[in-house]
């Protein structure tokens, strides 16, 4: 198994995630009083990319206050974007392939109001969440518009932290 390091910036906002698989070490204590040496094996259960992006946000918490409280408000409008951004990919790709389909009810564009549009009904539909007020129009609209922009000082630490 092969430890899987993935990250993407979107201006001042971005991601860093590493799935160590299940990653076992060693740490070795000396009891000072005794001067024995113990030896404790431990494993580090990480989740996979595609456990993150398939978790369903009102499962486990049942108010959306606890959620605003729990992660960083930037995480949830990450996520919608980067799926968001999915969507468009496949919706594009299914195009191509099916040209003379002409049902456009459920087509998206590439803009802040669609993204807006579609993360309402994606909360309430995969996550089960009928109060979105925890992923404001207006977070929405920050990581939007940094999306496809890139600040090269940033891009140099990420890179570093990536490159070991």
């Amino acid at each position: 198994k092969i430890s899987l390091f993935a990250g993407q910036l979107f201006g001042l906002c971005g991601y860093f995630f590493t799935d160590h698989n299940n990653k076992q070490y060693i740490i070795e204590e000396t009891n000072d009083k005794t001067k024995e040496k113990t030896i404790t094996k431990h494993t580090i259960v990480s989740s996979s990319l595609e456990d993150i992006f398939s978790w369903r946000w009102g499962i486990k918490i049942s108010s959306t206050r606890r959620l605003k409280r729990k992660y960083c408000e930037l995480l949830f409008p990450t996520l919608l974007l980067l799926q968001f951004k999915n969507l468009l990919n496949n919706q594009s790709s299914s195009n191509n392939e099916n040209e003379n389909n002409n049902n456009d009810s459920n087509k998206f564009n590439d803009s802040l109001e669609d993204f807006i549009r579609w993360k309402t009904s994606y909360i309430l539909k995969f996550h089960q969440i009928e109060d979105d007020s925890f992923v404001t129009d207006q977070i929405c609209e920050r990581v939007y518009n940094h999306f496809d922009t890139e600040l090269s000082p940033i891009a140099a630490v990420v890179g570093g932290l990536l490159s070991p």
